[in-house]
C-alpha cells in the first residue's frame, strides 16, 4: 500500500506540474485547446490497478482502507481512459487534477488524523479526559468488564498512545481478573517497562515521610510511614504466596484493592521496638546485609517519630542517607546481575534450539538460585531434561529392538543389557522428571526380557 501511495502522489505531482502554467484566464469560445497525451507508461498504471483489485479482494480489509482503495482505484482508472488518448484538452486535465487533489486529501486525513482529531480538538481533550476518569472511576468499583470495554474503545478512538501508563495498569489488572490472561500479560508486560522509567511511588513516600520530619510535620510523616508499612506488608505477604505458587504448592492470593484509611494500623509485628539507638542501629544493620533496604528505612522512619534526642535524630537521618547510597549502589549491581542473566537465558535457549542439551543445563547451571529468574530458568531445565530423557529412550529402544530381531543369544543379552544401564542411569539422576515414571515402566520391560534371555 505505502508503494502504491508513493506511485499515486507521483503520478499527482506530475499532473500537477502539468498544470504549471501561467494563471488560467478565460478562454474564448472555440474548438477546446489541445494538449499532448499523457507521459505515463500503460504497464505501470495497470500493475497499480491489478494490486488495489488484489488488495480489495482480501478479507479483513478496515472500512477506511477499503474506501481509500477504491478511492485510489478510481482515480488509476481514470488516468488509464485518459492515457489512452492522443491528446486530452485543458478541461480533461483540470479533472485529473481535481481527482488526484481529492484522493491525496482524503488519504492524508486516513493517515495522518485520527477519527476524533477531524472533529474538533477541544472537545475531543475533554471526551478523552472524561474517559479516563470513567475508567479510574469504574476499576475502584471493580467493574472490571467496563474497564477492559472502555479501554478498547479508548485505545480505537485516540491511538495505542491513549494508553498510558496509569491506564494500562488497570486495563491490565482488568484484563487479568476477567480471565484473559493472554491480552493481561502483553499489556502488563508493555506497562512494567514504561513504569520502570518512572521513579519508585514506594521510594517517593519514604522521602514525603523524611522530608516532613525535616519540616516538623509530625502527623503528615506517620500518615506516610503507615501506608509504606501497609504496603510493605501486602508485598512480603505476595512474594510468599508467589514462591509457594512457584514450588507448586497453591495459587497466588490477589493483592487487596483498597487502601487502609491513614493511621489506622498499629505497630507492625515484623518491626521491633527499640527505647536505645545501638540496638536500633544493629537491627538495621541486620537488614541490611540481607539487602532490605526498605525494611530498614521504614524502621528507621518509625524511630524517627518517636526518638526526641537531636544526636539521635541525627544519626538515625545520617543512617538514611547510608541506606539510600546502598539501595542505589546494589540496584547498580542488580541491573548489571540481571543483564548477565538475561544473556545466560537466551545462550541457554540458543543451545536448546540446537540440540545441545547437556550444554544447555551446564550454562543454566550458571544462574542457579536466582530466584528473581527461577520460573523461566526452570522451564528451560525441564525442557533440557525432557529433551535428554527422551533422546536416551530413544536409544535404548533401538537397542531393545535390535535385541528383539537377533537370534544370537549371547548378543542379544548384551543388547539389552545396554538398553537397560542406559535407562537405570536416566531414573537414577532424573528422578523428579515427569517422564520418570515412563522410564521406569521401560525399564521393568527390559529387566523381564532379560530375564527371558537368561533362562
Amino acid at each position: 500500500m505505502r508503494q502504491c501511495m508513493a506511485s499515486f502522489i507521483l503520478i499527482g505531482l506530475m499532473g500537477i506540474l502539468g498544470c504549471a502554467s501561467p494563471p488560467r484566464t478565460t478562454l474564448p469560445a472555440g474548438p477546446p485547446a489541445r494538449t499532448a497525451p499523457l507521459s505515463i507508461p500503460p504497464q505501470a498504471i495497470e500493475e497499480q490497478i491489478q494490486s488495489l483489485e488484489t488488495l480489495l479482494r482480501q478479507k479483513g480489509l478496515s472500512k477506511e482502507k477499503e474506501k481509500l482503495a477504491r478511492y485510489l482505484l478510481d482515480t488509476y482508472r481514470d488516468i488509464q481512459k485518459l492515457s489512452q488518448d492522443r491528446h486530452l484538452t485543458l478541461e480533461t486535465y483540470d479533472r485529473v487534477v481535481r481527482s488526484l487533489f481529492e484522493t491525496l486529501t482524503y488519504t492524508e486525513q486516513a493517515y495522518f488524523e485520527t477519527p476524533f482529531s477531524r472533529q474538533g480538538g477541544l472537545s475531543n481533550m475533554r471526551a478523552y479526559f472524561q474517559m479516563k476518569q470513567d475508567i479510574s472511576e469504574a476499576f475502584s468499583n471493580r467493574n472490571f468488564p467496563y474497564v477492559v470495554q472502555a479501554c478498547r474503545r479508548l485505545e480505537s478512538l485516540f491511538g495505542q498512545a491513549a494508553l498510558t501508563p496509569d491506564t494500562a495498569i488497570l486495563y491490565a489488572v482488568a484484563l487479568g481478573q476477567e480471565g484473559e490472561l493472554k491480552e493481561a500479560v502483553s499489556i502488563g508486560k508493555s506497562v512494567i517497562r514504561k513504569l520502570d522509567q518512572l521513579p519508585d511511588p514506594i521510594q517517593l513516600r519514604a522521602d514525603l515521610a523524611q522530608w516532613a520530619l525535616k519540616l516538623g510535620e509530625k502527623e503528615e510523616a506517620v500518615v506516610h510511614y503507615e501506608a509504606l508499612s501497609d504496603i510493605q506488608d501486602q508485598r512480603a505477604a505476595l512474594i510468599k504466596d508467589l514462591n509457594r505458587a512457584l514450588q507448586g504448592g497453591g495459587t497466588v492470593s490477589p493483592p487487596t484493592m483498597e487502601s487502609p484509611p491513614p493511621g489506622a494500623a498499629g505497630p507492625k509485628p515484623g518491626l521491633a521496638t527499640f527505647t536505645e539507638l545501638d540496638p536500633l542501629l544493629e537491627a538495621v544493620d541486620a537488614l541490611l546485609e540481607k539487602n532490605q533496604f526498605q525494611e530498614a528505612k521504614l524502621l528507621l522512619i518509625r524511630h524517627r517519630l518517636t526518638f526526641e534526642d537531636p544526636e539521635q535524630t541525627e544519626a538515625i537521618d545520617t543512617y538514611l542517607q547510608k541506606i539510600e547510597a546502598l539501595a542505589q549502589e546494589y540496584e547498580e549491581e542488580r541491573m548489571i546481575r540481571e543483564a548477565y542473566v538475561q544473556e545466560t537465558l537466551e545462550g541457554a535457549k540458543r543451545l536448546l534450539e540446537a540440540e545441545k542439551f547437556e550444554d544447555a543445563m551446564d550454562k543454566l547451571s550458571e544462574i542457579e538460585g536466582d530466584e528473581e529468574f527461577m520460573a523461566e530458568s526452570k522451564a528451560l531445565r525441564e525442557r533440557a531434561v525432557e529433551n535428554i530423557i527422551n533422546r536416551e529412550r530413544n536409544r535404548a529402544a533401538t537397542l531393545f529392538l535390535e535385541a528383539r530381531r537377533t537370534q544370537d543369544p549371547s548378543k542379544k543379552e548384551q543388547l539389552l543389557q545396554h538398553s537397560f544401564e542406559i535407562l537405570k542411569a536416566l531414573a537414577d539422576k532424573y528422578p523428579s522428571s515427569p517422564l520418570h515414571q515412563k522410564v521406569l515402566s521401560h525399564i521393568d520391560i527390559v529387566k523381564k526380557a532379560l530375564v527371558q534371555v537368561r533362562e
